[in-house]
């Protein structure tokens, strides 16, 4: 019966790119010529970058070839992708401490060390690695990163002004046109803006970080914000996490949203690219009406290619909430992000969209119209660095949103330069 098959799997290969073969054509590991190796993987490295066979071949070719931190660079891809590859980590902790890059291999020592039942070859080349390593060297878990940034922008619609030129309501069961006066209008204003934010790995686990943000507006005292975050990461065996959240959202004028969340995701596939979330939060506003408890199933995915990183994300959530007169609503969000490396500049774009549905109309002053909401935001921002640790920036987002009632529809543009600090 293998003759049947011949033709068909013949058939098969052909129709597969020739690029996923090519490589192998490439000299031998361990013949003379290991730089023409290296060089000839190399070649196809914007093809094939994601391949876990090829990316442990070039960062092994890379090595004979006397460059490490090519190597390096190549290892840490693979162990983002493939955090279960411990002869690759193995390998980074060795490439690391050659290029005198004691943090990163100290880093993953210890995830090395939290490995279960490591054969006891391992054992020893683990504690003859750590031997080499300094005091300071080891203290990559106490080490807080820190992130801030300051700038200046302009934004077209702080207040989400309503831009219809009428609206029709219902009185008595009468119909009405209302048109609106410039209190509800959009009123743009230059503002002024900071971020601070900070990490801790506080095992090789997990991670805390914090963050604060504020916005102040010229001429618009009641649209400044302000924001606090806290987040907390564990990392458990069998690609999976927990997380959680808790956030406070507020304006001059007082509390608009807190948030306080739970999550779990599992990464998914052969390269670990892609992950499954399920995350409950429960959120709490000024009103009664904005109280919600939502139940979101997420599915992210991030691909490189090249210099190149874009992650596609979507998630379905459903908001329960007691106290609104639209009652429950369910959600929909799409989005696309890509990272893009162009020299010294790097390039940020993105796209996200969310579609809602209510279980009831919104008001009896609409009649039977739902809020419905539609709403689409597109990102483009260019940084470039300036000394080590701080780059400059310029950011702009449009977003529009759309809904079976006018009040909730409107346009806005922001923009912003500033600097951003790494340390």
């Amino acid at each position: 019966m293998l003759p049947r098959f011949i033709p068909w799997l013949a058939a098969l290969l052909a129709t597969l790119p020739a690029t996923v073969f090519a490589w192998q054509d490439c000299p031998p590991a361990g013949e003379v010529g290991g730089v023409a190796r290296f060089h000839c993987l190399l070649s196809h490295e914007i093809q094939l970058t994601g391949h876990l066979d090829y990316e442990l071949a070039l960062a092994d070719a890379a090595r004979h070839a006397g460059d490490p931190t090519y190597a390096a660079i190549v290892l840490e891809r693979i162990v983002a992708r493939h955090p279960l590859q411990a002869g690759a980590r193995l390998d980074l902790v060795i490439v690391s401490l050659d290029i005198g890059d004691n943090l990163t291999a100290a880093r993953h020592l210890a995830v090395l060390r939290a490995t279960p039942n490591p054969p006891p070859l391992v054992i020893a080349l683990i504690q003859r690695l750590e031997q080499s390593l300094k005091p300071a060297d080891k203290s990559f878990d106490t080490r807080p990163r820190f992130q801030g940034t300051v700038g200046l922008g302009y934004d077209t619609n702080p207040n989400l002004g309503v831009v219809a030129d009428a609206i029709d309501l219902i009185i008595n069961g009468s119909p009405l046109t209302l048109v609106p006066d410039g209190s509800l209008a959009p009123q743009a204003a230059f503002f002024a803006g900071a971020s601070a934010g900070v990490e801790y790995s506080y095992s090789a686990k997990g991670l805390l970080s914090a963050s604060g943000m504020v916005r102040e507006y010229e001429g618009l005292s009641n649209e400044d914000s302000y924001a606090v975050t806290a987040n907390l990461y564990h990392f458990l065996r069998d690609n999976r996490h927990l997380e959680a959240v808790v956030a406070d959202f507020r304006t001059s004028e007082g509390l608009y949203l807190s948030r306080i969340g739970l999550g779990a995701r599992q990464h998914l596939g052969h390269c670990r690219c892609s992950t499954l979330g399920v995350l409950v939060d429960h959120l709490r506003g000024s009103e009664a009406s904005t109280e919600a408890t939502r139940l979101r199933l997420e599915l992210e995915t991030t691909r490189e290619l090249g210099l190149a990183r874009f992650m596609l994300s979507s998630s379905v959530g459903y908001d329960h909430q007691p106290e609104a007169g639209w009652g429950d609503t369910l959600g929909l969000r799409l989005g696309g992000d890509a990272l893009v490396q162009m020299g010294k500049v790097k390039g940020s774009m993105g796209l996200s969209l969310y579609k809602g549905w209510d279980d009831s109309p919104y008001s009896p002053l609409f009649g039977s119209r739902q809020r419905d909401l539609e709403r689409g935001t597109v990102r483009l921002g260019l940084a470039y660095p300036v000394v080590e640790g701080a780059e400059v920036f310029v950011d702009w987002s449009y977003s529009r949103q759309q809904s079976g009632i006018v009040l909730f529809d409107y346009d806005r543009h922001v923009s912003a330069l500033g600097l951003r600090l790494s340390f």
